[in-house]
C-alpha cells in the first residue's frame, strides 16, 4: 500500500513533461519520508517499514535524478533532515543493535546517503545544507548509536560517506563494492 502509493507520487514526476519542480508532491514525499508514515485517504495511519523507506528514498532518488530544479525544492523542504530523523528512527526501534538490524539499518542508510548525493550533486546551495547536518554532535550521536560504527560496518560506512563527499551517483540499489562506475542517466 505504501509502496504504491510511493510509486504513484514517483510516476507522476515522470509523466510530467514541464520543468516545473513539482514542490507539494516533492514536499509529500519528503515529509512521508520525515515522519515515517503514511495517511491514507480515511485517515488510517501507516508506519513506514524500513523496505518502504528505500523505496520512498529510490522514489527521490529518481525523481532528483530526472529533473535538477527538484533539487531546490528538497533543500527547501529541509529534506537534509531526513539523515537526523531516519537515524533517530533506529534508536526508536527499541531493539538492541543485531547483526540483522545493521543489516537492515546499513541498507536504509544506503538509500538514504545515495538520495543525499543526487540532492548535492552539482548544487552549491544544498552541499553547503548537507554539511551543515553532517558536521553536527547530532548527527554523529545518532550515527554512533545506531551501531553502524563499528567493526562490522565501518568500511561500508566509510565507503558511503566518500561517494557522497566525491558526489560519484550511484543507483540505491546497487552494490558499490567492485562495481565499475556507471553512467548514472542510465539508471533514471
Amino acid at each position: 500500500m505504501v509502496a504504491s502509493k510511493v510509486a504513484a507520487i514517483s510516476f507522476s514526476f515522470r509523466q510530467s513533461t514541464s520543468s516545473a519542480a513539482h514542490p507539494e508532491e516533492l514536499g509529500a514525499l519528503v515529509d512521508i519520508s520525515k515522519s515515517g508514515m503514511i495517511t491514507s485517504a480515511l485517515g488510517n495511519h501507516y508506519i513506514l517499514h524500513n523496505d518502504a523507506k528505500c523505496d520512498t528514498s529510490g522514489a527521490l532518488w529518481h525523481i532528483l535524478g530526472i529533473n535538477s530544479s527538484t533539487q531546490r525544492v528538497f533543500g527547501e523542504a529541509i529534506g537534509f533532515s531526513l539523515l537526523l530523523t531516519t537515524h533517530h528512527g533506529f534508536q526508536s526501534d527499541g531493539e538492541p543493535a543485531n547483526q540483522l538490524n545493521l543489516t537492515i539499518y546499513f541498507k536504509v542508510f544506503t538509500y538514504l546517503l545515495r538520495l543525499m548525493t543526487t540532492a548535492v550533486c552539482d548544487n552549491t546551495i544544498n552541499r553547503t545544507k548537507l554539511h551543515a547536518v553532517i558536521s553536527s554532535q547530532t548527527f554523529y550521536d545518532l550515527l554512533s548509536e545506531s551501531g553502524l560504527i563499528s567493526v562490522d560496518c565501518e568500511r561500508q560506512v566509510v565507503q558511503q560517506l566518500l561517494e557522497l563527499d566525491l558526489e560519484i551517483v550511484f543507483p540505491p540499489f546497487m552494490i558499490s563494492e567492485g562495481a565499475t562506475l556507471p553512467n548514472a542517466s542510465d539508471y533514471y
